[in-house]
This record gives structure tokens, C-alpha cells and sequence, in this order.
């Protein structure tokens, strides 16, 4: 997105005036986007969501964590289920070799003998 908005050929190339990187909330600071949550809810969610707002947004009216992994994260067409394919692709610079060991560790391939074909893009995923 910053490329295709901000990139040479942009019309808005030259006018950004400021740039903050948004962190992520730190666990002591969830609580408010859960009130009345007991610590183990608190710490699963941040386990699960870490302190990204706009995830915790989307759990906010969930009283069972695991339901609202299965209904917002685990299904698809939801905001949560393609995140790590797209943050994989913003942060690597060779996403397709990441993509292909997940697969096959997804299939239950984890000993490194038997990713070895892995290197090959062309290669089938073992399984």
C-alpha cells in the first residue's frame, strides 16, 4: 500500500508530512477493551491476539475465547483468517519458501529430512 499511495509514480509523491508506527498494546493494557474478564481470559487472549487493537476489537464481544478463535480466526472470509498469509507476505521477502514449510509442517512433516525438496519452489510439498 505505501508504495502504490506514496511511491514515485503517486499522485501523492512528496507529501507525506509525518509517519507514526502504531506498537502494539502491552498486556497490562487489554484489560480495558475486556471489562469484568478474569486473568486467565486475559492472558489467553493476549496469547492468541497479542496487542494488536484491532484484533482485540474483534474479540471484544466474545465470552468464550476458543468459540470466538473458531467463528473469527478458523473460518473463512472473516478479517482474522487470511492475517498471517498477509503479514507473511508484507514482512518476507521470499514468502512462497515460508509458505511451503508451513504446508508441509501442516501435513506433519517436521524433521528437516524430510523438507529437504523444500528449496525447490517447483517441488511438491511432501505428504
Amino acid at each position: 500500500m505505501e508504495r502504490g499511495v506514496l511511491g514515485y509514480k503517486s499522485a501523492l509523491y512528496g507529501r507525506r508530512t509525518g509517519q507514526y508506527l502504531i506498537e502494539p498494546l502491552h498486556f497490562h493494557n487489554i484489560a480495558g477493551f475486556f471489562p469484568g474478564r478474569d486473568s486467565l481470559w486475559l492472558v489467553e487472549a493476549y496469547a492468541v491476539l497479542g496487542g494488536v487493537p484491532a484484533y482485540l476489537l474483534e474479540f471484544m464481544d466474545e465470552d468464550d475465547l476458543f468459540a470466538g478463535i473458531a467463528r473469527r480466526v478458523l473460518r473463512r472470509g472473516t478479517f482474522l483468517y487470511e492475517e498471517p498469509r498477509f503479514l507473511l507476505m508484507q514482512e518476507l521477502r521470499e514468502p512462497a519458501n515460508y509458505f511451503a514449510v508451513l504446508r508441509a509442517i501442516a501435513h506433519g512433516k517436521t524433521r528437516l529430512n524430510e523438507m529437504a525438496g523444500l528449496h525447490d519452489r517447483s517441488a511438491p510439498v511432501p505428504g
